[in-house]
């Protein structure tokens, strides 16, 4: 998936450049070069992928590229470009997609402001340093369009499993300038007005692409939240744990699927197993909200260690899951649900117990844009398991007001099930130093 806003949002200065792409159109396309492009999407994506038409007929698929063809001599670069994105996203599964903020041959500019979308609506998190006054703020407007129309518009370009995706995702393409001119978001190209309430009262943020994005940074909501809630204490990390003693329990974050060099994901669980028996913990927290996926044959270890632990009972294992909980985090999730005592936290799942995955690339051959399809189902529930996510049993989703506070909705509500409240901020974490690029 594209990079997520929660991860934009509790990310380490590193993560503050802004990819800008050159704006010069690496492809001097004409509509020759797009049918040949659109020709190709439509041979490849039924040839690669194990089930192309599970949410639209071929008919369906095909007359979307007829009619895009048909339009090509009156159309822009962007635009076509967002159409295939349309296509590719009605194949309707969220492995199967575009990364129109990433692909540096799409060539999409990104403003300097970055959205996420709390449960109250949709906030700026981090923007240059003059306009401070808009972090934390909610966003009414987008030109003259409602916020909420603003979604539907953009909506469509997404390629999602179900909503959570949409959630996770929409608010980094609203960063697009082309995807805000030509959903007839803004009327200038390489600019866009945001309505921002501020305390009950309108006021217009106007944001630019800047003309060297090398020299631009970002002030980050995250970096005047004080104390740090745990779960944003090491973003950076691929795994960590931490032992709350208070609680008899103990907390791991998992944000990635993959080996880190350091230590194997196997290693690292075969520690914590070790510190839980030792330390004869009676509760434990699995949180996977951040991870949105990598090497499936790396879960077994943890699910093993998980089965056979004491603390595999109702009531004192807790997993917690959200937006970005995908693809190989999705199997993990699916399993602990079908095989262990868990009770689920948090948002629901980014994507469904049972999914499409395992993507390959396609490169279309005359812009050199990447597109991914999917090649597998996962079937990791009963095959006639068609729920578009696992909901939790304890539903805490993140809000802006929770945020603005330190307070962890998803470890509050665990914590007040033990008779303690309010002991999701940590301020004795140790300073996270090691960073990683965001999937």
């Amino acid at each position: 998936m594209s990079s997520s806003g929660f991860r934009q949002l509790i990310h380490s200065a590193f993560f503050l450049a802004i990819f800008v792409a050159t704006g010069v159109p690496l492809y001097a396309q004409n509509a020759v070069d797009w049918r040949k492009d659109l020709e190709f999407l439509r041979d490849e994506v039924p040839k690669h992928h194990k089930n192309a038409f599970h949410s639209i007929s071929q008919r369906q698929f095909e007359k979307q590229i007829d009619t895009l063809e048909a339009r090509l001599a009156q159309v822009s670069r962007s635009e076509v470009i967002l159409d295939v994105a349309r296509i590719v996203a009605s194949i309707g599964d969220g492995h199967t997609q575009m990364f129109l903020d990433a692909d540096e041959k799409v060539g999409f500019h990104q403003l300097p402001v970055r959205f996420y979308r709390f449960r109250e609506g949709i906030y700026v998190i981090a923007a240059e340093e003059q306009n401070r006054w808009a972090i934390g703020k909610r966003v009414s407007k987008i030109g003259n369009v409602a916020i909420m129309e603003a979604i539907t518009r953009v909506a469509p370009v997404v390629s999602r499993d179900n909503e959570m995706t949409i959630r996770d995702v929409l608010p980094n393409d609203l960063c697009l300038a082309e995807v805000l001119y030509y959903l007839n978001l803004s009327n200038d190209g390489s600019a866009a007005a945001f309505e921002i309430d501020v305390d009950g009262e309108p006021r217009i943020l106007r944001v630019s692409v800047p003309a060297d994005n090398s020299k631009v940074t970002l002030t980050r909501w995250s970096q005047a939240i004080s104390p740090s809630p745990l779960w944003m204490s090491q973003p950076g990390a691929k795994y960590w744990y931490r032992l709350l003693p208070e609680q008899s329990m103990l907390y791991v974050q998992f944000n990635e699927v993959a080996d880190d060099e350091q230590q194997s994901i196997q290693s690292f669980f075969e520690q914590v197993f070790t510190v839980g028996r030792k330390e004869r913990l009676q509760n434990f927290v699995l949180d996977i909200r951040l991870n949105n996926g990598g090497n499936n044959k790396l879960l077994e270890p943890i699910l093993r260690g998980i089965k056979t632990a004491q603390f595999n009972r109702k009531g004192h294992l807790f997993v917690i899951t959200g937006r970005l909980t995908f693809s190989a985090a999705m199997n993990l999730a699916s399993r602990l649900e079908h095989e262990t005592q868990a009770t689920f936290v948090g948002e629901p799942t980014g994507s469904r117990p049972n999914h499409y995955g395992e993507a390959v690339t396609l490169t279309l051959p005359a812009s050199g844009i990447t597109v991914r399809v999917s090649t597998r189902y996962w079937r990791d529930s009963k095959p006639n398991d068609k729920r578009l996510w696992i909901a939790p049993e304890m539903p805490a989703p993140p809000s802006a007001a929770s945020f603005s506070r330190g307070i962890d909705p998803a470890m509050d509500s665990i914590l007040r099930e033990f008779g303690h409240h309010h002991h999701s901020g940590s301020s004795d974490i140790a300073p996270q130093t090691k960073q990683r690029p965001i999937p």
